[in-house]
């Protein structure tokens, strides 16, 4: 049913750009829910809690693709199933970092843009750009250390610039016909994806669980995503705003959920 929204949605809304003018991005990231130990021991993940990991690929508005998985499975491989377009950016975070992945997805034709992790090995192969006044640099770079450990066979960039508190942050991506800035401002828009995490948390109740096993846990997280395409259809359907409209919806919904309306009952039977 997820899924079937998913494509309904494409079908008829089209592709969601989160950057006007640039291709589809793709952000993937994955979120925890964290329950008691005593209540779902075979989700155990350390000797206090159990954990359950939501590994997510998000355009900016939905949900595109879900792993459910337990918390002690490694990120990596919750997401190579994710990445089948080759006309949109992935985004995502140093979590993810793996130089040879990043060679096996350039060599796949997908793009991407990801941090940099500090104290990473780089060798620098050519000096591409710098902005002096606002200290962001722009580098070819060859990643990893040894051919025989992990350095990698492609050439990427990595852009560095510089926060408030003058530590540096790179940027590294494999994506050479954008402006520097242009591969900043993709990876901020990485931030979408925390937000919706933080509203399906509060708002869709899947912190707390009717059942605790692994597979009721996992119809419980759909049931909440299910909900959220079904609202976010119909905001689109009605040509609402979704960033706004959604949450009153969703408090409406929940307000009158057990309540009868002769008239749409009515409406039904007729």
């Amino acid at each position: 049913m997820f899924y079937y929204l998913i494509s309904k949605a494409k079908k008829r809304f089209g592709e969601y750009k989160l950057i006007k003018d640039f291709p589809p991005l793709r952000i993937i990231d994955s979120s925890v829910i964290v329950t008691a130990l005593k209540l779902a021991p075979s989700l155990k993940f350390d000797d206090e809690k159990s954990v359950m990991k939501i590994s997510t690929m998000f355009n900016g508005e939905y949900p595109e693709h879900i792993n459910i998985v337990k918390g002690n499975i490694n990120d990596r491989k919750c997401v190579d199933n994710m990445f089948r377009d080759k006309d949109c950016i992935y985004v995502f975070d140093r979590g993810y970092y793996d130089y040879r992945w990043y060679d096996k997805l350039t060599e796949n034709g997908f793009k991407f843009v990801t941090r940099g992790v500090k104290n990473s090995i780089v060798m620098e192969e050519k000096f591409l750009d710098s902005n002096i006044n606002e200290d962001i640099y722009d580098t070819e770079v060859i990643m990893g250390s040894t051919p025989g450990g992990n350095l990698t066979f492609n050439k990427y960039r990595e852009i560095m610039c510089f926060d408030e508190n003058d530590e540096a942050i790179t940027f590294v991506t494999n994506i050479f016909d954008l402006s520097k800035e242009d591969i900043i401002n993709i990876y901020k828009k990485r931030w979408e994806i925390e937000l919706f995490f933080k509203w399906i948390k509060q708002n869709l109740r899947i912190k707390k669980f009717i059942g605790y096993n692994e597979n009721a846990v996992r119809i419980q997280i759909f049931s909440a995503l299910i909900t959220y395409m079904l609202i976010y259809l119909f905001c689109k359907k009605q040509n609402l705003e979704v960033k706004y409209n959604i949450l009153i919806l969703t408090r409406i919904i929940r307000s009158n959920l057990l309540e009868i309306y002769y008239r749409g009952l009515i409406t039904l039977s007729g």
